[in-house]
């Protein structure tokens, strides 16, 4: 019968196109060698290990963990007690002297692993920061981040297994010289043979000047779906071949394909389609792509493809042309059959650019501007280079505005028609201060999109108004409702999960519809049944609901029935123009008589002028907000206009 560990690498070697005779060569071993590596008791050489691991492009402490399989429901006790020991063991030496930089963690935040390959990274001696608190050489926020990602280092007991905990960013300073080290870490809980560490290990984000490495980075975060790289480890892939690239003095080309019609797939069909739909174009791709090829899954239905030594536009274009002539044929998911179409967009290095990010924008940007006319792949062109800059300056300054809470949120006040009175704010993000142009939010929450920001935007939006609420409430001030925007794909995660937001607004000593969710029209509709359903959620836990921009024209007025909610907010384009256009105030009107036969409540946003306001309240609305009003103002000045709580 095959091992664990002859199965896990006869696969690894299949997706990588390999037999077992070229993972032997590429190893350094034979292929009898292979066979005795994988079938005899007792320690393997590490060296072994690790040329194994390479040649199969995954971490060495998986190959030890399948060597050292855990008994634990076994019947000899000290059989399996040896066994671990032994794998933990071989697992310390490995971190100890391989290459990989390698920094260990205890359960109380000290140093206790700062292999080699780390010290040389982080120009840090070993003996000058063993036993030192992790804040030593790790900076502030990256530290909180691994506490809440890493159970062991909370107080809870350690995993049998190695067990990933994701990953984290992190900016610091080198030792010697202070110069800037960015670098990504990978999250490993590990059961050592002295103590169970928290394992980082770090792969640098930029290669540093006139470095050449000579294999792809470790680690490789793969996604379960389609077993590609993610997002950032596609980057980091791409990054590595530009490295190689420039050396050889050759070039590349990178092809981002975009699935139109994706997100009409997921919302209409449920993400169980949408996921055999990614998984089935997946496979077409790489059956179209060379060996010495790289394929990436950046996320929702988009594919990048990094091809070494393609870097003219012919070459490009003719395995852009195979691409989308595998995707023509309709996806078979085993219930539905699902035809979409793919845009293709082509960027070339070093023509177009020397940056990894700007590359992925640029070919990403140039499907985007792809014409649905059957033409094989869109290469960039002249006009898109000052927007990708942009975009790519845009998607950095939000990563590090988020990294390091510069962000602000300001209250647009909302009053009652009927009494004049504030009853509610929206929360609104800004941009920090700053002396150069401001970029527009709605450009801002598209970067997040785009770069999966989106889901660390809102939770930070939610974060600071609840640190609002409190400082509100620890002064005596009549705290009004909230309006909180979100995108539907959050909602129900981390600090947007009704359940915590619930609980938290209890400990804070306030009922729970403090806080109302909005999500827009448009929102609701790609995100489908999902979206429905997070918004019933909170409704459960009796949070307020509001559906956002209502009457832009992505859901019919009879839809009002269905929705989970229990106030519309009418969009401002309706409201411009209102007291002078008769079929604008028709419209509107039917809008608010189907909302009032619902039960729902009528805000209206973009309110300007007191015939607005007045007409508004005619027709059944209860609340507006807009300049006629005021203006979104901080948090402190806000402040100043709540009244004392009785």
């Amino acid at each position: 019968m095959s091992t664990e560990l002859e199965v896990f690498i006869r696969r690894c070697a299949n997706e990588q196109g390999l037999s077992l005779a070229e993972v032997a060569r590429r190893a350094g071993m034979s292929r009898q060698s292979l066979y005795d590596f994988w079938s005899r008791d007792g320690y393997p050489n590490l060296g072994t290990v690790a040329e194994v691991a390479e040649v199969l492009g995954v971490h060495p402490l998986r190959l030890l963990e399948l060597q050292f399989p855990d008994h634990g429901d076994g019947e000899d006790r000290c059989h399996t007690l040896r066994w671990n020991l032994d794998r933990a063991g071989l697992a310390a030496a490995l971190l100890e002297h391989g290459p990989q930089p390698v920094v260990g963690l205890d359960a109380e935040g000290r140093v206790a692993l700062c292999n080699p390959a780390a010290s040389e990274l982080l120009q840090r001696q070993p003996q000058r920061v063993l036993g030192e608190p992790a804040e030593r050489i790790l900076p502030g926020e990256a530290l909180a981040r691994i506490r809440t990602q890493c159970p062991l280092m909370t107080g809870d007991p350690a995993p049998p297994h190695a067990t990933p905990r994701g990953g984290v960013r992190l900016s610091t300073r080198r030792g010697e010289d202070g110069s800037l080290l960015q670098a990504r870490a990978q999250l490993i809980e590990a059961p050592l043979h002295e103590r169970p560490l928290v394992l980082l290990l770090l792969d640098p984000r930029e290669p540093g000047p006139g470095a050449t490495a000579e294999g792809p980075p470790h680690p490789v975060d793969r996604e379960p779906l389609t077993g590609l790289p993610d997002r950032d480890s596609t980057e980091a892939l791409l990054r590595w071949t530009m490295q190689r690239a420039e050396a050889r003095d050759t070039e590349l080309a990178v092809l981002v394909v975009q699935l139109d019609g994706f997100e009409r797939t997921e919302a209409g069909l449920g993400a169980e389609i949408a996921d055999r739909v990614v998984h089935g174009v997946a496979e077409r791709m790489g059956g179209q792509l060379r060996h010495a090829d790289l394929l990436g899954h950046l996320g929702r239905g988009q594919f990048a493809a990094i091809l070494p030594e393609t870097g003219s536009r012919s070459g490009a274009l003719q395995v852009a042309q195979r691409i989308g002539q595998a995707l023509e044929q309709p996806v078979e998911t085993g219930t539905c059959t699902c035809r979409l179409q793919p845009r293709i967009g082509i960027a070339l290095f070093p023509e177009h650019s020397r940056h990894a990010a700007t590359l992925l924008e640029q070919a990403r940007s140039a499907a985007t501007h792809t014409a649905a006319d059957h033409q094989p792949g869109q290469i960039v062109e002249p006009d898109l280079g000052d927007r990708v800059a942009r975009r790519v300056s845009l998607i950095r300054d939000l990563r590090r505005a988020l990294d390091r809470h510069t962000l602000c949120v300001h209250y647009q006040p909302v009053f009652d028609l009927a009494s004049g009175e504030l009853t509610a704010l929206e929360a609104l993000l800004r941009w920090p201060e700053d002396p150069t142009p401001q970029p527009g939010i709605e450009e801002v929450i598209d970067a997040a999109e785009q770069a999966g920001l989106l889901g660390d935007l809102d939770r930070w939006v939610v974060e600071q108004v609840l640190a609002d609420l409190a400082d509100w409430h620890a002064q005596g001030r009549r705290v009004p409702r909230v309006s909180v925007n979100t995108a539907g794909r959050t909602l129900g995660t981390g600090a947007l999960d009704p359940a915590v937001l619930s609980k938290r607004l209890e400990r804070l000593g306030l009922p729970a519809h403090t806080v109302d969710i909005e999500l827009s029209e448009r929102q609701l509709l790609e995100t489908g049944g999902a979206g429905h359903e997070g918004l019933a959620h909170a409704r459960r836990h009796a949070l307020g609901v509001t559906i956002d921009d209502f009457g832009t024209g992505y859901a019919s007025l009879v839809s009002l029935r269905d929705l989970p909610a229990g106030r519309l907010k009418v969009d401002q384009t309706l409201i411009r123009d209102l007291p002078t256009d008769p079929d604008q105030q028709a419209l509107v009107t039917s809008i608010a008589g189907l909302a009032q036969r619902f039960g729902m409540g009528l805000a209206a946003e973009g309110v300007e002028t007191g015939q607005e306001a007045e007409l508004l309240q005619q027709m059944g609305f209860n609340e507006a907000q807009g300049y006629h009003f005021g203006h979104p103002a901080p948090a402190e000045v806000i402040a100043g206009r709540l009244t004392a709580a009785s």
